[in-house]
C-alpha cells in the first residue's frame, strides 16, 4: 500500500501550503489544497483521498462542518477539521458528525502526524464497514 493521500481545505494559502509541506514531509501524499467547501467535495470525488483535513471557515458559501458531512456521506471519506479555536459550539457540531477530531492551529508537525495516523487507522476499519 502506497503513501496515504489526504486532502487540505483551508481558506488560508499560507497556512495550506505550510500544512502540504508538513505532511509531505512526513511521507503522505498530499492531492490537493482547496480554499472552499465546493471545491473540496470535487476534489473529493476526482481522487478519493484518505483523509479530508478541513478548516471549519471556508471562502465561499459553504462551511467546513458542512464540507465534510457531504464528503463523509458520499465518499466515506473520514476528516480532521482544523481551527484556530476550540469552540464548545464546534466540538458539538464535530461529535453530532461524528467526524475524526479537531487539531487547533498553529499546527505542530509532530501533532499533526500522529492525529493523521490515528484517524487513517479508524478510517480504514470505517471504510471497510460500509
Amino acid at each position: 500500500m502506497g503513501a496515504a493521500r489526504i486532502l487540505i481545505v483551508e481558506d488560508e494559502i499560507l497556512t495550506g501550503i505550510y500544512t502540504k509541506l508538513l505532511l509531505e514531509n512526513a511521507g503522505y501524499q498530499v492531492v490537493g489544497v482547496e480554499m472552499g467547501g465546493e471545491e473540496a467535495i470535487a476534489n473529493a470525488a476526482r481522487n478519493h483521498p484518505d483523509l479530508a483535513l478541513i478548516d471549519i471557515n471556508l471562502r465561499g458559501g459553504m462551511n467546513g462542518i458542512e464540507a465534510a458531512k457531504i464528503i463523509r456521506e458520499r465518499y466515506a471519506i473520514p476528516s480532521l477539521f482544523l481551527t484556530a479555536y476550540a469552540a464548545e459550539e464546534v466540538m458539538e457540531k464535530n461529535r453530532e458528525l461524528k467526524a475524526s477530531e479537531i487539531i487547533t492551529k498553529p499546527l505542530q508537525a509532530e501533532q499533526l502526524r500522529d492525529r493523521v495516523e490515528s484517524i487513517l487507522n479508524k478510517g480504514r476499519g470505517y471504510r471497510n464497514s460500509t
